[in-house]
C-alpha cells in the first residue's frame, strides 16, 4: 500500500477568512482522496477573526494575540509528524520572518509558501493603525527564499516570487462551481433591483470610494445598495442602503441576493495583487459584475461580454445603468460569466490531484515492466486540464508565433475530424487497452503527478530515491531531478537518436523517406531533448502508413518494452553501458502543422508513383 503524505497547512486566518477557505480548506477532501492527510492550524481564532477587525479594544486585542501566538508555536512543535508544511501567508502577522526561517531548518520537512495578495508591500487595516510599526512586509522575499516552491494567486504576485525563487506555480482563486451556483429561480423579476458589494473589513474603504457613483445613479434609477461583510454599516446619503450581516453559512445565498455586483478597487500596487477573486464569486453565482479596470480584472472579464469593467466615474455610473436599464443583458453577462468561472476559474479545473486515465501505450509498457518483478513503482503523467493547456498555447505562441502554433492547431482539429477514428481501430490490434492503472496496481506501487518538475513530482522521487527512473514522458525533466536517482532517467525514444530528435520521430523520418530511421533508441536523458548519451538502437521498418504516424509510435514504444527491461538488467550490474554517435546529424522536430501533413502526404505519393 502506498504510504500517505503527512501534510501540515498553516494559516493566520480561520476558515471564515476568504483566503484561508479559498487558497486551502477547499482543497483538502481532493488532497484527502489522493494519498495526502491534511492537518490545518490556523492562528486566528473565529472569536478573535470578529475582534480584530473592530475599532479600538486595543489590550483584549492583544493579550488575545499573545495567548493564540503561543499556541501556535506550541503547534509547531509537531513538525516531526508531517512530511510537508503548506505555509499561506506567514506564520505571524507582525514581525520579521524568525519563526519561517527556522521552519527552513535542514531537517524540517519542505515549505509550499501561497500567497494573494501583494503582502510585501506595505499594508495594515485602518482598525489596527497602531501595529504598523510592527509589521514587516519585506519579510515576504525572505520567506520565498527559504520556500521550496511558492504558489502564487495571479502573474503578478508570480513575477515577484520569481525574483527569489526559481520554483514558483500560479494558482488563481477558484471556487466550488457545484456550492456556488445561479439563484434556481433565475432572473429576478422583484423591484426595485439589488446592487451588491460583498467583501470584509478590510476592503470596505472600496466600496465607500463608490458613494460618488451610487448617488449619480440613484438620481435617475431606482435600485437598493446592499452592502455585507463591511463590518460597521456603510450610509451614503441620497442612496436606498441595505447593511446585510455576512456570515459563512449565508455566504452563497448573500451573492444569490443580488442582481449587480459591484467590486471596485484603487489603481495601485496593492490592488494589482489581487486576484479577483469576488468578481468570480459573482460570475459564478450568475451575477453580472462591474469591476475596475485594474490588474487580473482585465484577464478574469472581458468588457462587455461576461462583465463590465470601469476605469472612471463616468464609466462607473454609465455601465451600472445599462445594466439596470437591460434585464436581457443582464442574463446575457450572467451566462457568459458563469461559464467563464466553470471554465478557467473553478475548483474541478484547478484541484492539482484529480485522477484521470493515461495513455495507453504508457500503460501498457509499464504493465510489462512490472510483470518482471524488476521495478518497484511507477510514476504516471497526469494529461493536462483545460487550463494547463491553454497556458501551454500561451507559451507556444509567445516562442512560435501565430502562424507556426496555428498550423499545428489546424492539424490537431484536422486529425480529430478525419484520421482519429481509423487509428483507434487500428491500436485494437496493438494490445494497447490490455493494461489498467488497477491492474498496475495490484502489482507496483502506482504514483500520479502533474509533473515531475512541480514541487510534488520532485518530492515524491525524493523521497521514493530510486536506483533508476525510466521515462516515457515527453516532458524536459529539469536537471535537479534528473540527478536524484543513482543510475539517472533512461528514456526510450521512438526514432533513431540523434537524427530524429523531438516528438513524432516516425513521421519526420516517414516524411524524408528515410524508413531506415524509423525504429527505438534508449537513451540517458539529461537537460537537453533527446541529446543524452546512447544505450540501444534498432531500426524497426514502419507497419503503417505516414498518415497513421501516432499510432507508429505507439506500436514503437510497446515494442520498446523488452528493450527497456534488457536495461534495467544491466542496471543490476550497478552501472549502464553507453556510447555516442560522433559525426551523425542531429535535428530536432517539433509537433506536427496541417501544412506538414499535407507536404508528406504529397511526397509520400510521388515515391510510389516512382517506385
Amino acid at each position: 500500500m502506498t504510504e500517505r503524505i503527512r501534510v501540515l497547512a498553516l494559516s493566520p486566518l480561520p476558515v471564515e477568512g476568504a483566503g484561508c477557505r479559498f487558497r486551502i480548506a477547499q482543497f483538502i477532501p481532493y488532497l484527502q482522496a489522493h494519498g495526502f492527510d491534511v492537518t490545518l492550524e490556523t492562528l486566528f481564532t473565529t472569536e478573535f477573526f470578529q475582534l480584530v477587525y473592530q475599532p479600538r479594544h486595543y489590550l483584549r486585542k492583544a493579550m488575545a494575540f499573545a495567548r493564540l501566538s503561543i499556541d501556535r508555536l506550541l503547534a509547531l512543535r509537531k513538525l516531526p509528524d508531517f512530511d510537508v508544511i503548506l505555509l499561506y501567508r506567514e506564520i505571524f502577522p507582525i514581525g520579521p520572518a524568525v519563526v519561517e526561517r527556522l521552519l527552513a531548518r535542514r531537517g524540517h520537512p519542505p515549505i509550499v509558501f501561497d500567497f494573494d495578495d501583494a503582502i510585501f508591500l506595505p499594508a495594515v487595516s485602518h482598525a489596527n493603525r497602531f501595529i504598523s510599526a510592527l509589521k514587516y512586509p519585506g519579510k515576504v522575499k525572505t520567506i520565498i527564499r527559504s520556500a521550496d516552491h511558492v504558489i502564487a494567486g495571479n502573474d503578478y504576485l508570480a513575477s515577484y516570487a520569481e525574483r527569489y525563487n526559481r520554483s514558483v506555480t500560479t494558482i488563481p482563486t477558484c471556487v466550488d462551481t457545484d456550492r456556488f451556483v445561479p439563484r434556481a429561480d433565475g432572473a429576478r423579476t422583484a423591484t426595485p433591483p439589488v446592487v451588491g458589494w460583498i467583501g470584509s473589513p478590510t476592503t470596505a474603504i472600496y466600496i465607500a470610494d463608490l458613494a460618488p457613483v451610487l448617488r449619480r445613479v440613484a438620481e435617475t434609477d431606482a435600485f437598493v445598495a446592499r452592502i455585507s461583510g463591511a463590518g460597521a454599516a456603510i450610509e451614503m446619503p441620497g442612496v436606498r442602503m441595505e447593511n446585510a450581516r455576512w456570515s459563512l453559512d449565508d455566504e452563497v445565498r448573500l451573492f444569490n441576493t443580488c442582481d449587480i455586483g459591484v467590486y471596485p478597487l484603487t489603481d495601485d500596487e496593492w490592488s494589482r495583487g489581487k486576484c479577483g477573486f469576488k468578481a468570480i464569486q459573482f460570475m459564478a453565482c450568475g451575477v453580472p459584475v462591474v469591476a475596475s479596470a485594474v490588474g487580473v480584472n482585465r484577464e478574469i472579464i472581458q468588457d462587455g461580454v461576461n462583465g463590465f469593467l470601469a476605469s472612471s466615474e463616468a464609466e462607473w455610473v454609465d455601465k451600472i445603468r445599462r445594466l439596470l436599464n437591460d434585464a436581457t443583458l443582464r442574463r446575457r453577462m450572467a451566462e457568459a460569466g458563469r461559464r467563464t468561472v466553470e471554465r478557467s476559474y473553478s475548483l474541478h479545473v484547478h484541484a492539482p490531484f484529480v485522477y484521470t486515465f493515461e495513455s495507453a501505450s504508457t500503460l501498457a509498457v509499464a504493465g510489462r515492466l512490472a510483470a518482471t518483478g524488476k521495478i518497484s513503482g511507477v510514476i504516471l503523467q497526469r494529461p493536462m486540464g483545460f487550463a494547463a493547456k491553454l497556458a501551454l498555447l500561451g507559451r507556444r505562441l509567445k516562442r512560435y508565433g501565430v502562424i507556426r502554433v496555428g498550423d499545428e492547431v489546424l492539424f490537431q482539429l484536422f486529425y480529430r475530424l478525419f484520421l482519429k477514428g481509423a487509428d483507434e481501430r487500428l491500436r485494437r490490434g496493438l494490445g494497447l487497452r490490455e493494461t489498467t492503472k488497477e491492474m498496475l496496481a495490484a502489482a507496483v506501487d502506482v504514483f500520479e503527478v502533474d509533473s515531475l518538475n512541480t514541487f510534488e513530482g520532485r518530492t515524491l522521487v525524493e523521497r521514493l530515491r530510486p536506483d533508476l527512473v525510466v521515462m516515457m514522458s515527453r516532458e524536459m525533466v529539469q536537471t535537479d531531478v534528473l540527478s536524484i536517482p543513482r543510475l539517472g532517467f533512461v528514456g526510450c525514444h521512438p526514432g533513431i537518436l540523434p537524427d530524429y530528435r523531438g516528438v513524432y520521430a516516425p513521421f519526420w523520418a516517414m516524411r524524408d523517406g528515410r524508413a531506415d530511421k524509423v525504429g527505438l533508441t534508449v537513451y540517458v536523458a539529461n537537460d537537453g531533448v533527446d541529446t543524452g548519451p546512447l544505450i540501444a538502437e534498432r531500426a524497426l521498418p514502419p507497419q503503417f502508413a505516414i498518415r497513421h504516424f501516432k499510432v507508429e509510435c505507439d506500436r514503437l514504444l510497446i515494442e520498446g518494452a523488452q528493450d527497456l527491461i534488457d536495461v534495467i538488467d544491466q542496471a543490476e550490474s550497478g552501472h549502464l553501458r553507453t556510447y555516442t554517435k560522433s559525426g551523425a546529424a542531429s535535428r530536432l522536430f517539433s509537433h506536427v502543422g496541417l501544412s506538414h501533413f499535407v507536404d508528406a502526404l504529397v511526397h509520400s505519393a510521388r515515391r510510389g508513383s516512382a517506385a
